[in-house]
This record gives C-alpha cells, sequence and structure tokens, in this order.
C-alpha cells in the first residue's frame, strides 16, 4: 500500500491498486464492509479506465466474492465469482487459479442451492475444479482433498448419502496417503464418512469407520474427551439401528460417563444419552428400567433451567412410550399429549421433530379400537416427515410404511400390499435381513393376505416374521401375535393340530408378559374365540373367565367391558350346553348394564335377546 502511495494518485490505474490494496488490508484485519467498499471503488475505477477484463479486475471480484459469501450474501458473491472466472479462464486456462474461482463459485452455488432448494450446478464447477488440480498436481494433493470434502458435503447436503459417502471415502483415502493413517484429518473424515453410511443403512460400514476414527482420537496427547464420547455416541447408535442392544447400552453408558465429568448431570449431552439408553432398555423389553430412566430425566427437566423444552417433550414421549409397552393406554395418551404440547411451544407445528409422537398416538388409538384418529395421526406423521429436508433411506421407508397401515384401515388392501412392500425393499437394504421393523412389515403383509383370504401367502410372511421375532425378542408378546394369526389360518385351512400347537404357545406368552392391563382381557377374548372355533372348550372358558377376572379387576363389577364379557361367556355356555351358567352370565350382564345405562337402553336388549335365544333351545317357551 505505501508503494502504491508513492506513485502518481491521479493515474487511475494506481487508485485502483490503492483501494483494492486497502480492501485487502480491511479484509485482513476483520473489517469486511470497509473492504467491500473499497473492493467496489476499485471495480468502478478499472471501469472507467475500461480495465474491466485484466486479472486485477479479476482479483479484486474474487476477493469481494469471498467476503459477500461469509456474509451469506450469495447471489451477489455467485455473480462476482462468476466474472472473476470468466476473465481468468480466458487468459490462464487451466490453471490452479482457475480452478480455485471454479472451487469459491462451486461452494457458493452450493449454499444458494441449500438456501433456496434447487439445483444450479455447483456440483459441476467443483468437479471441474478438481479436474484441473489433479492436471496441474500428482494426484493425491491437498487441495484435491479440500475439493472431494465439498463435493461430500455438497452431495450429504443434498441427502444423497451414497454419493457423498462415495466422495469421502476418495478423501480419506487421500489423506491417509497424503499425511498417514492416523493423521487428525483422517479422524475428521471418517466421522463425515461414517455419519454418510449411517444415514444410508451401511450400519457395519459405519461402525468400523467410526472406530478407526476413535483409534486415531485416542492417540492425541492432549485430552480429546468430548470427541471421544461423541465417536463412541455414533458407534452406539450405530448398534442400535442393528438391534445389537447389548453393545449399544455399553457404548452409551461410556458416553453418559464421559459427558457426566465434562458437563454436569444436568447438561444437554447427558440428558441426550440418558434418554438414548431409556429407549434402549424398552427395545429390550426392560419397561420399569426404561420408565424410571425417563422419570429421571423429567425430574432433572422439571428443577433445572438447563434442561430444555425439547428434551423434556423427548423424555414425556420415552415415558409414554413405557407406557404404552405396559399397555397402560391412558397414561400413554397422557405422555405423548403432554410431549406434543410441549414441542408445539417450543418448535411449531410443522416441524418434522413432532412426527414421532403422532405416530405412536396412532398406535395407542389403533389399541383403543379408534381407527378413525389413528388414520388422522398416521397422515400428519406422513406430513410431517415429508416435510424434513435431508430425509435418508430410512425417513422414505417409515413414511411407505405408515402410507401402508392408513390405506390397510382405509380398506384398501391392494394400495396398502404396495406400500409394505416398497417399504420391506427398503428396510431390507438398510438392515439386510433380521430386524425387528423387517418381522413387522412382514407381520403387516400377512394380516392384508390373510383379509385377501391369501392364506398360504399371509402363512409365508407370518413364517417369516415369527423366525425372526424369535431370534430377536425371544418370548415377546410380538412372538405371541405372530402364533395366534398363523394358528387363526391353520384353523381356515383345517390343519386343527398345528392351529392349536400356535394358539397354546400364544397363550402362555400372552400369560406370562401381560398381567394386569388392557391388552391382555383383549388377548384373551380373541384367543376364546379362536378356541371355540377349534372347539377346545375347556381352553375357551378358561380364557373367557381369565378376562372376565381381569376386567373386573381392573375396572369394578359396573362397567361395559365386564358386561360384554359376560355376554360372550353366556353365549359360549349356551353353545356347550351348561344353559343355567349361561343364564347367570346373562342375568348378570343384563344387571350392569341396566345399572349403566338404565333398562330400556339396546345394549340391555342385545343381552336380553340371547337369553332369549338360550331359552328356547332350552325349550324355555314361556320366559
Amino acid at each position: 500500500l505505501h508503494l502504491f502511495q508513492c506513485q502518481n494518485p491521479a493515474d487511475g490505474v494506481i487508485r485502483a491498486s490503492i483501494l483494492s490494496t486497502e480492501g485487502m488490508l480491511f479484509s485482513v484485519l476483520g473489517e469486511a464492509n470497509r473492504a467491500i467498499d473499497c473492493f467496489r471503488q476499485a471495480l468502478l475505477i478499472y471501469q472507467q479506465c475500461d480495465r474491466s477484463t485484466n486479472l486485477k479486475f479479476a482479483t479484486v471480484m474474487f476477493e469481494m466474492g469471498s467476503l459477500l459469501s461469509q456474509q451469506g450474501q450469495y447471489d451477489e458473491s455467485a455473480n462476482c465469482f462468476s466474472f472473476a472466472l470468466g476473465i481468468r479462464r480466458h487468459i490462464l486456462g487451466d490453471s490452479f487459479v482457475v480452478a480455485r474461482t471454479h472451487y469459491s463459485l462451486g461452494v457458493t452455488k452450493a449454499s444458494q442451492e441449500l438456501k433456496t432448494n434447487t439445483d444450479i450446478a455447483s456440483a459441476s464447477h467443483l468437479e471441474e475444479a478438481l479436474r484441473i488440480c489433479q492436471q496441474e498436481f500428482e494426484a493425491e494433493h491437498l487441495q484435491s482433498a479440500i475439493i472431494v470434502h465439498a463435493l461430500g458435503v455438497l452431495n450429504e447436503r443434498k441427502g444423497d448419502f451414497l454419493a457423498a459417502s462415495a466422495w469421502f471415502a476418495k478423501e480419506r483415502n487421500m489423506r491417509q496417503i497424503l499425511s498417514g493413517e492416523d493423521h487428525e484429518t483422517v479422524a475428521s473424515v471418517s466421522a463425515d464418512l461414517g455419519t454418510c453410511y449411517y444415514n444410508s443403512g451401511k450400519y457395519d460400514f459405519a461402525i468400523s469407520t467410526f472406530e478407526d476414527g476413535l483409534r486415531i482420537i485416542l492417540l492425541a496427547e492432549n485430552d480429546r474427551s468430548v470427541e471421544v464420547a461423541e465417536a463412541l455416541y455414533k458407534i452406539a447408535s450405530c448398534h442400535d439401528s442393528l438391534c445389537n442392544y447389548d453393545e449399544a447400552l455399553e457404548n452409551f453408558h461410556e458416553v453418559k460417563k464421559i459427558r457426566e465429568s465434562l458437563f454436569g448431570m444436568e447438561s444437554s449431552p447427558v440428558i441426550q444419552t440418558m434418554l438414548r439408553i431409556g429407549n434402549i432398555q424398552l427395545c429390550k423389553g426392560e419397561v420399569k428400567k426404561a420408565l424410571d430412566c425417563f422419570s429421571e430425566v423429567l425430574g432433572i427437566g422439571y428443577a433445572s433451567d438447563s434442561v430444555n423444552a425439547v428434551e423434556v417433550a423427548n423424555a414425556l414421549y420415552g415415558r409414554g412410550c413405557a407406557q404404552f409397552c405396559g399397555f397402560h393406554l391412558a397414561d400413554a395418551m397422557k405422555s405423548f399429549s403432554e410431549s406434543l404440547n410441549w414441542k408445539l411451544a417450543a418448535l411449531g407445528e410443522d416441524d418434522p421433530g413432532l412426527a414421532c409422537i403422532f405416530y405412536q398416538m396412532a398406535h395407542v388409538y389403533l389399541e383403543q379400537s379408534e381407527p378413525e384418529e389413528a388414520i388422522t395421526c398416521f397422515e400428519e406423521y406422513a406430513r410431517l416427515q415429508k416435510l424434513e429436508t435431508q430425509r435418508n433411506l430410512h425417513d422414505n421407508a417409515e413414511i411407505c410404511y405408515a402410507e401402508g397401515i392408513v390405506a390397510k384401515l382405509k380398506g384398501r388392501q391392494d394400495a396398502a400390499l404396495s406400500f409394505y412392500k416398497q417399504a420391506l425393499a427398503m428396510f431390507d437394504t438398510l438392515f439386510g435381513g433380521d430386524h425387528e421393523k423387517v418381522a413387522s412389515i412382514h407381520f403387516d403383509i400377512g394380516c392384508v393376505h390373510s383379509t385377501m383370504g391369501n392364506y398360504e401367502a399371509a402363512l409365508s410372511h407370518f413364517q417369516t416374521c415369527l423366525v425372526q421375532r424369535r431370534k430377536l425378542l425371544g418370548g415377546h408378546v410380538d412372538v405371541a401375535n405372530a402364533l395366534y394369526e398363523m394358528a387363526s389360518i391353520f384353523s381356515q385351512q383345517g390343519s386343527v393340530q398345528v392351529a392349536v400347537k400356535c394358539l397354546t404357545e400364544s397363550d402362555k406368552i400372552w400369560k406370562a408378559k401381560l398381567r394386569n392391563n388392557e391388552k391382555l382381557i383383549s388377548v384373551l377374548l380373541l384367543s376364546a374365540k379362536l378356541w371355540k372355533t377349534l372347539q377346545c372348550y375347556q381352553a375357551a372358558e378358561e380364557n373367557f373367565e381369565q378376562a372376565l377376572e381381569q376386567a373386573i379387576s381392573l375396572y369394578g363389577q359396573e362397567h361395559d367391558l365386564v358386561a360384554s364379557i359376560l355376554l360372550s361367556l353366556g353365549e359360549f355356555l349356551q353353545e356347550i350346553n351348561q344353559i343355567q351358567q349361561a343364564l347367570f352370565c346373562f342375568d348378570e350382564s343384563i344387571q350392569v348394564r341396566t345399572a349403566l345405562y338404565g333398562p330400556d337402553n339396546p345394549s340391555v336388549a342385545e343381552v336380553e335377546y340371547s337369553k332369549g335365544v338360550a331359552l328356547l333351545f332350552h325349550g324355555d317357551f314361556e320366559d
């Protein structure tokens, strides 16, 4: 700048050089606005001197474009880079300076694309920059690695995780050659690569990549506990997705220990980790432990200002899931509603973070036999998920699955099958075989085929579901559900002995796992009716009576469910010619419904009719 000021300031080119150099100085000093003002004045003088096509003009354009990009003024920045690129490419051809300009223009256009959700050829500029760099330098060069990284980030932001992982893998290989396999830059790109593998469902690759990054971090002489915890958290998340729950829990507990020592018990990183621990305990069927974990988070959240609204909402959501698994449906719905209110206040009504709550509320409505409300919730879940700009394959599969459930509930069986099969293909790609989500879709496909009368196809899917659920869940309620559906089909096909075997096992699991809740009553009634169809009357009577005992225990004598079970039991006893016991059940049912609704209610008439039929068959014509 001093040398320029010693020359003739009346000379326009000298004056422009002074202004551009002052702009460089202000840029270095962090005074971006003053720098941009200088650059604008310099450009104006160059244009007046008819020097708007020389390299100095291009340099000023480039520097101003860089500052504007830093300020988020991407449109004007892109114009500056484009102008500079045109001049430099015309004069210099395939040089590093041209490659650098392509790179800057590509990165700026990528920011524009992200902001406007459009495609304006950012990748082509980055790829051209890479071509020139690889032509100018040896194959593995730092500048090339930087450009490859930008291409990875670009694809990751667009949600194309497979393409992004290919670029990050290329960068990782370049960094290993340039800096050695134990360099910290290799650890950094390993984190990016592992994340893309995770988002594209390649969980085994993600684990090995994250573990290699962790290995490098642990070699560092300085304390890098934060990064260690982050790497372990990602590894645990991969194990969770693969249903390797013990490995996931082990890693999450280690993360909690590290983060608690770094940030304290009430910190957001610790709360986040505790929520993941609770979720995995739930997946393992450890409902009590999960409920205790979520309750602990809520206790911290209500007592401390450091826990934000979303974390409280997530803890309420987790508690709701635990209550749902225990089939405490009213409590679960209350927790989900509270969670929804917290998230609505924090995020607004169009945030994809609300989607999971609607999904679980839908399942509560299904258990409560409220299909219309369930459909509304599933549709809202799908709508919110589709608002996510960076959906991965797992998100798309979940949306497809939810749309299949909606189609099934609306009676559109062919559409349901189509959605389920698309979701199954995506989940197969993600998990490559045995996984609870894959098993669940096989179960749902089986239900659709069964409804359509395609019993052989239904049986095939139920058997696949059963094999996977036995392997993953052991003696879980969901295993019993698959066995019951198979028993129903074997019954339809006349294979009584196989049906009895399946139903016996499902009964055993249900009665062992479900205690004192609404779900046990509903499955006992389903089972009793199937036993009756199979003409296994002792088992049918036993289940009807147990369902009645459970209902009285939960709701008391004067409840409509008690009256309904008494009616069903009475009709069953009448069928097997135990008339006196049947009449007793009918009288008890009439008494309960009369007390609840009055003597002229249609529900009372329903029982009176069944009692009349029993008396008719017994020959008591006057009664």
